[in-house]
């Protein structure tokens, strides 16, 4: 799955940018991807819906904080 996420980042062509937004993270895997492919210094802002994910999004990136 990982591979598919990195397939994904390449695929999307965005170009470098200060922020990025990412609707419906789920568990926030994008996030560390688009940070190492396009921007370390951008600013990243996650949402979803379920409560549950935000909080498993935010054990996830705790190592990039």
């Amino acid at each position: 799955p990982q591979s598919m996420y990195y397939s994904l980042m390449y695929m999307l062509d965005l170009p470098k940018s200060n922020s990025i937004l990412e609707i419906a993270c789920g568990t926030g895997k994008l996030l560390p991807l688009a940070a190492n492919i396009k921007n370390k210094h951008s600013t990243y802002l996650a949402v979803d819906l379920a409560p549950k994910m935000i909080e498993q999004t935010k054990l996830n990136l705790s190592k990039y904080l």
